[in-house]
């Protein structure tokens, strides 16, 4: 096959009658226009492995970053009440057992003298007695002498003494009756979770940026009323635990209010969790009312969780108001019984149950905005489909119009291409993502249009080619752009290239654009011999004639460059 247009007579751009001149295209050609196509589209997906590692390193350090000034998450739990285990009151000593004949104890019934205590042990002295027992042949006077003696004694007024005073008191203790058992209801330690709750939240967005990610932080109030009640018929001591909802959170205007008085509290770690712990007592069958308030700032998603597993919530109202309409509620949660617009584009979210048991929690995720570092990666990881729309329509028409591409065209096409999302995944750690998009866009647009008018004509630049990149580069990379559509976006595009190229293509005829040796060229009409010229149709040259083909120069490109014959 010829390597060179033949006697075309036109400019570069130029076109020509497609009945005075037919373009053939040879294998090596398309080889070799396959080849960059392939070269290019690795170096493309090079890029977006780069932008992805890029992306997920940084992101990594940059989320603990922001994680560190607006916190984690919240996860806000709902308070509990432990009522501490009772023990029975310490019984009465036992003391021993008098006969009903026994005296009463006093100093005198021993036949000892008190004396008056005066801060020291008393002394006590023991009546003296004889050593030997008196005989039958006393006298009647000695024994009247020690009957008065004794009975001078104990007309003397006795003084206390600590031994008297203790075993007064034993004495009138043991006639007061023994303490009443605990009920077994009250021995054992029991938990208790809010009998009503009535929560309201306030959720503020304000998106961070980090290098190529933005982040979906945000700002709430949460004020909350909790009711506890004691099942048990004795009085309790216990103790309210609120678990913090976030690590490394702030909280301005932390206060628990119980029965209308604030209670201080204190910030005790309980298994790598933070917990304000409140001291409390309550009556038997009583009830104490709990009321939370507190402004924090988070990240990413809020959520209110009843338990840390299956959890019964009564008589639970949970009312949330947003400043943002693009509100998601991640799978595995409870959706909202009531859902009405706010002022200002927001939601009134309601969650309202009356005696719920369930294992699944309540969560709000902020809306996240377009990232640039994934966005461009994921650009970069189709761009090879885009190219491949741009060469499949700069082959067609340079088939339709008999523009000559060589091999080497496509290769600096495919690098203007490629400079589109080179810019792109570096300016977006710089500028605004529209801003660095359209640099992009300006920087590729004008390398392909500035070079194919030098190459083949303003012509075929400006309408053809710009318009082709327009569509397959600038339109399809804004398909990424509508999170959840770009695949239906793509396959439009897809359909509509299609249904044009089927248009342009019908009346091409496809043996003579790719050499076959088959028949060629207009049908014959009905009647006309087979291999006779067209009605109308010049006769052929004659191989003396300057418009006959004349053979391929030494040392050209084998089947190159489109060839052109030009036909009488």
């Amino acid at each position: 096959m010829s390597t060179r247009p033949e006697h075309t007579n036109t400019t570069p751009g130029s076109e020509a009658s497609p009945s005075r001149r037919r373009l053939r295209i040879g294998g090596a050609y398309i080889g070799a226009v396959i080849a960059i196509y392939s070269v290019t589209a690795i170096a493309w997906l090079c890029l977006g492995l780069v932008t992805e590692q890029r992306t997920v390193q940084r992101d990594t350090e940059l989320r603990q970053r922001v994680g560190k000034i607006w916190g984690n998450g919240h996860v806000q739990a709902s308070p509990t009440v432990l009522l501490l285990a009772e023990v029975d009151p310490p019984r009465r000593p036992e003391l021993p057992k008098r006969s009903p004949s026994s005296r009463a104890y006093t100093p005198a019934a021993r036949g000892e003298r008190a004396t008056p205590w005066r801060g020291k042990a008393p002394a006590r002295t023991t009546a003296a007695q004889p050593a030997n027992p008196p005989s039958a042949e006393r006298s009647s006077a000695a024994k009247s002498a020690a009957s008065a003696k004794a009975a001078k004694r104990a007309a003397k007024p006795l003084v206390a003494t600590p031994r008297s005073i203790a075993l007064a008191f034993a004495a009138a203790a043991a006639n007061k009756p023994a303490p009443a058992p605990l009920p077994e209801a009250c021995r054992d330690a029991q938990s208790l979770a809010p009998g009503s709750t009535r929560a309201k939240a306030q959720l503020d967005l304000e998106h961070r940026r980090k290098g190529l990610l933005w982040y979906a932080t945000y700002r709430v109030r949460f004020e909350a009323a909790y009711s506890f009640q004691n099942p048990t018929p004795c009085a309790r001591r216990g103790q309210l635990d609120i678990v913090l909802p976030s690590r490394g959170a702030a909280y301005d205007n932390f206060r628990v209010v119980i029965d209308g008085k604030e209670h201080p509290f204190n910030i005790v770690n309980d298994k790598g969790y933070a917990i304000a712990r409140v001291a409390l007592r309550i009556d038997a069958n009583a009830t104490r009312r709990v009321k939370l308030a507190y402004a924090s700032r988070g990240l990413g998603r809020w959520s209110y969780a009843f338990g840390s597993s299956a959890a019964r919530a009564r008589d639970f109202t949970l009312d949330v108001r947003t400043n943002f309409g693009n509100i998601d509620f991640p799978d595995g949660t409870l959706a909202p019984t009531k859902k009405q617009r706010a002022e200002g584009g927001g939601w009134n979210l309601t969650w309202r149950f009356g005696n719920l048991l369930s294992d699944s929690s309540i969560a709000v995720v902020m809306p996240q905005k377009l990232n640039p570092g994934p966005l461009s990666a994921q650009i970069s990881r189709f761009a090879p489909i885009s190219l491949l729309f741009f060469f499949g329509i700069l082959l067609l028409v340079s088939v339709m119009r008999d523009v000559p591409l060589h091999p080497i065209h496509y290769g600096m096409l495919a690098a203007a291409f490629f400079s589109f999302h080179l810019l792109l995944a570096y300016l977006v750690d710089q500028l605004p993502l529209w801003a660095a998009f359209s640099i992009a866009t300006a920087t590729s647009v004008t390398l392909v249009v500035s070079y194919l008018r030098l190459a083949v004509g303003s012509r075929f630049a400006l309408s053809w080619a710009a318009g082709a990149q327009l569509l397959y580069l600038v339109l399809f990379s804004l398909a990424f752009f509508l999170q959840g559509y770009t695949g239906l976006t793509i396959t439009i595009f897809s359909v509509l290239t299609l249904f044009v190229v089927m248009q342009l293509t019908a009346r091409i005829d496809w043996s003579r654009v790719f050499g076959s040796s088959g028949a060629a060229g207009p049908r014959p009409l009905p009647g006309q011999p087979v291999g006779a010229p067209p009605v109308g149709a010049p006769p052929p040259p004659s191989p003396s004639s300057p418009l006959a083909p004349q053979p391929a120069p030494a040392g050209a490109y084998p089947g190159g460059a489109a060839t052109f014959h030009e036909v009488e």
